[in-house]
């Protein structure tokens, strides 16, 4: 085996940053990650993907609270996953209510607690004439039985799968999905499978992703910044670990003011969160960890068109007038004037 996966001191960090293995795999090299062959690459890809079942596998619906608590403090009272729930809700339901009566498949990746399910039920029109299953996908089983109990109380049938998001074509088997819906999940992976998301959908099916992204743990230099803002015991011997570590070479941020602002934002959002941390003591198995594969939105927009899907308005029209009823005209919609922070992302599959 030829792998290199450098890790950082944890004992030394201001809070348990987690693997680099979580961040995305494209900019791995970034942080001295290194592998020969395919078989290889997929090890550290499983990897990887294993660190985020073992970050939010044994949570309960709390940790979402926290997720959101440290949102409202870092962004003025928002708590930017309700805004991407009720945003990625509107367009779902646009989209189910231009189809014919009939039974409809729509899988939640990373469910949760079943408060996106919840938000994409109550936006559907009151005269809506379909049948709505619902799919709840989490590798955490607690809210998993939470989003369950959620949906049925709204008298649609529903189903959990206890899975990461890319085992869910083994799940699906030989049935295929009208939607899939995500809010703040995918990129609780290295690689996030969208040419899997692609090939469970059915023609004519819609990927709708809200998601965060900052461009930060695409360079280490960005995390490092990030440290240098928190305060804590042994923070100069922390900085100096990280930095030798991955042996980090001071980036500018972004040219865009939009993208500068996002980074400089999700840092607010770790002190937000490192602070309400040292006031709890410790969150237990509710912890999260700052090393994530949070990206930049146009790579989500490139990748969704590289596994298939279509983006842009002008190569279809159904998509322009879902976006335009949802009140997302644009491929990437974003929600904050000054900020990339969070964004709305879709595609169709058309063969």
């Amino acid at each position: 085996m030829t792998i290199k996966v450098p890790m950082h001191d944890e004992v030394l960090m201001p809070i348990n940053l987690g693997s680099p293995l979580r961040c995305p795999s494209e900019d791995w090299d970034k942080y001295g990650i290194s592998w020969d062959t395919g078989s290889e690459y997929i090890t550290l890809i499983n990897a990887g993907r294993f660190q985020y079942q073992l970050e939010y596998g044994s949570g309960d619906p709390s940790q979402h609270a926290i997720i959101g608590k440290a949102s409202k403090r870092a962004f003025g009272g928002n708590d930017n996953n309700q805004i991407l729930r009720e945003a990625t809700g509107k367009m779902v339901a646009a989209y189910l209510d231009r189809k014919k009566p009939g039974k409809y498949i729509v899988v939640d990746i990373g469910s949760g607690s079943g408060l996106s399910a919840e938000q994409m039920i109550k936006s559907l029109p009151k005269d809506f004439k379909g049948e709505v299953e619902i799919v709840l996908l989490d590798v955490a089983l607690g809210p998993l039985e939470e989003a369950k109990k959620l949906v049925e109380g709204y008298g649609l049938r529903c189903e959990t799968a206890n899975l990461t998001q890319d085992q869910i074509q083994n799940y699906m088997k030989e049935r295929q999905a009208d939607v899939l819906m995500q809010v703040g999940s995918i990129h609780h992976d290295p690689a996030i499978p969208f040419d899997t998301f692609y090939k469970v959908l059915k023609d004519g099916g819609i990927l709708v992703s809200g998601d965060w992204h900052p461009q930060t743990w695409q360079e280490p230099s960005y995390v490092l910044h990030m440290l240098e803002g928190m305060e804590w015991p042994r923070k100069e011997e922390g900085l100096d670990n990280y930095r030798k570590t991955y042996g980090v070479e001071d980036k500018s941020l972004p040219d865009d003011p939009k993208d500068r602002k996002a980074i400089t934002d999700i840092w607010e959002f770790w002190r937000q969160y490192q602070g309400m941390l040292a006031e709890q003591g410790n969150f237990g198995n509710n912890s999260i960890w700052p090393h994530e594969s949070h990206q930049d939105s146009r790579r989500y927009v490139d990748k969704m068109n590289r596994a298939g899907f279509i983006t842009q308005n002008s190569d279809d029209g159904e998509l322009a007038e879902i976006r335009q009823e949802s009140g997302m005209v644009e491929p990437i919609h974003l929600f904050y004037y000054d900020s990339s922070i969070i964004a709305e992302t879709s595609g169709i599959k058309r063969l």
